[in-house]
């Protein structure tokens, strides 16, 4: 019985290797949120280890996904996530070249069709977890916590873009995180003579089904961004 023969032009499926072990592994890590986005990654002895090969592969394997837009190397502070996938990491990268003021210009945009979207399309899990990040926003703030702060206004507008059940908004948003957070100018909402309560007047425009208020609160809430950032360009 003669062996089947391989067609023409088709080459040996190589086995995979060390390097693209490791980088789907830390890839299905990112994507699980086990690391998310402005965290940063353990040291490469400790992720060998946990992985359970040498650093070599898991250095090549973090050079990939600098690369590919979903990590940053921060000379003498580590390796950062900046992106999800690969699609976040293209606007990742995009937005690391931006200015603050171009970011601005796109949240206008993004901001209000997020908020207009969520007053039609949110649920009431998505209300309980708009109130939850900001009973924590309000903390932070009045304990000028302002790292903590700036995460938590994040993970507010993300959660907004999220209650619109747009996939497609939701990504864009997610992949621009990194250069929203960049752009942030917050020092004037911190400290405990200073809690605006604009954010939660969005919340319930959005509880409220309200699409006109609410495009209207987001709006101001980016312009008064808008005015913090021409005022203290980085």
């Amino acid at each position: 019985m003669t062996e089947p023969r391989k067609p023409s032009g088709m080459k040996s499926i190589a086995r995979r290797t060390l390097v693209e072990e490791a980088t789907e592994q830390l890839l299905a890590q990112i994507t699980a949120g086990t690391w998310q986005i402005g965290d940063r990654l353990p040291t490469a002895i400790e992720l060998a280890d946990e992985l359970g090969v040498s650093r070599s592969p898991i250095r090549e394997a973090t050079r990939a996904l600098v690369h590919a837009g979903l990590l940053e190397s921060r000379q003498g502070d580590g390796t950062y996530v900046i992106a999800v996938n690969e699609a976040s990491g293209v606007l990742a990268r995009r937005g690391q070249q931006a200015n603050g003021q171009e970011v601005i210009d796109v949240r206008k945009g993004l901001d209000v069709a997020a908020a207009r979207a969520a007053a039609l399309a949110r649920t009431t899990e998505d209300l309980d977890e708009l109130e939850d990040i900001l009973a924590r926003r309000r903390v932070a703030a009045a304990q000028a916590a302002e790292e903590e702060f700036v995460s938590l206004d994040l993970d507010f507008h993300l959660g907004v873009a999220k209650a619109a059940h747009n996939g497609i908004l939701h990504d864009i948003y997610y992949g621009l995180l990194g250069a929203i957070r960049t752009s942030m100018e917050v020092r004037t909402y911190l400290g405990p003579d200073h809690l605006a309560h604009d954010h939660e007047d969005l919340l319930d425009a959005i509880r409220d089904r309200d699409p006109g208020l609410a495009a209207t609160i987001a709006t101001g809430i980016i312009n008064e961004q808008d005015e913090l950032v021409r005022k203290h360009p980085s």
